[in-house]
């Protein structure tokens, strides 16, 4: 029976959605419970086609997926069509896949490392003087955690050019007079040994649960079907681990919104959903119906994504235009 990994973007949304795979999505008739009374779900014409293309296609296929366009639902209903059990479905976040192989390739239990955000801050502090860690400290910290969300090492070679890369990508300055980049890129090379050799002693940070799988060539659970949600804010290491949860010949669905991706400034590809769709060679299926908003916003969100849509149900709405003080005071009214 087909295997399945679903990578869900934080802790509270894989805890929703295991609370939805259970067996009855897969035997019983779709939809869901109101006031007692049971709703039948019934698919959009692009829900159908993305359900059709579960069942008979063949590869990968990159979802997307504008804001209200039932999104989640459309994930969860279609896993019926991957020919798995819920058994078979696992839910969890990048960070719970990768500290499984990573707690035992250390030879203890998840619950016995030392887990610490500030774990290369406190590095930082026993490896530098005074004046330099006034200097490059906070400086040097944020291109380490950029660098390991790169994958410097495992994914990217780890040259200067891709360190100098980091910082022009994420506008990083130096406020100190007579600090340099290449002064920094040494105490950040530096801290990104000492963070590696720490982990070796069992102190990570979670930065660690994403990059030291790869950067250890360590194994992860192979899975017929993976399924990535909010894939427009991954970084490189987010999809190496997808890859890596991913068998020989098997399926990825990738569902986001381009135009969505805000989490840039913590290393995620601003490109993330087309470096996806040419790794692995996707087909494109659409689920640009938004149940949201009405059709007058949708006229004014077409000027910016002109794919954006609306059923034909939805009410007219209203555009109000006013001076900034006016509406924050009907907002607070």
């Amino acid at each position: 029976m087909p295997s399945v990994q679903l990578f869900a973007f934080n802790n509270s949304i894989a805890k929703e959605l295991k609370e939805r795979i259970t067996p009855a999505l897969f035997t019983g008739p779709m939809g869901k419970t109101v006031d007692g009374a049971f709703v039948p779900f019934v698919p959009s014409a692009y829900q159908q086609r993305y359900f059709d293309w579960l069942q008979t296609g063949k590869g990968s296929a990159l979802v997307k997926a504008v804001a209200g366009s039932g999104k989640t639902t459309t994930i969860v209903n279609g896993l019926r069509y991957t020919g798995a059990a819920s058994h078979e479905v696992n839910a969890s976040t990048f960070h719970s896949a990768g500290l499984y192989p990573l707690s035992k390739h250390l030879g203890v239990k998840s619950r016995d490392l030392v887990i610490d955000g500030s774990k290369v801050r406190k590095l930082a502090r026993e490896a530098l003087g005074d004046v330099e860690r006034e200097t490059y400290a906070d400086f040097a910290v944020r291109l380490v955690a950029l660098a390991k969300g790169q994958g410097i090492g495992p994914l990217t070679p780890d040259v200067p050019e891709a360190w100098y890369g980091l910082i022009r990508h994420h506008d990083l300055y130096l406020e100190e007079e007579g600090a340099t980049e290449e002064r920094a890129i040494e105490i950040a090379r530096d801290l990104l040994a000492r963070s590696n050799e720490a982990a070796k002693r069992k102190f990570i940070d979670f930065d660690d649960m994403l990059y030291l799988p790869r950067l250890w060539r360590l194994r992860l659970w192979q899975n017929d079907w993976v399924f990535i949600d909010e894939a427009q804010d991954t970084n490189p290491v987010r999809r190496a681990l997808a890859k890596l949860a991913l068998k020989p010949g098997g399926r990825l669905v990738a569902v986001g919104d381009p135009k969505q991706a805000i989490y840039g400034f913590t290393g995620a590809s601003h490109d993330a959903m087309d470096l996806i769709a040419r790794e692995f060679n996707c087909v494109e299926l659409p689920l640009t119906v938004s149940y949201r908003c009405p059709k007058v916003i949708a006229e004014r969100v077409r000027r910016i994504v002109p794919y954006f849509e609306v059923p034909e149900t939805a009410r007219e709405g209203e555009v109000l235009e006013l001076p900034v003080a006016d509406a924050v005071s009907r907002l607070d009214a």
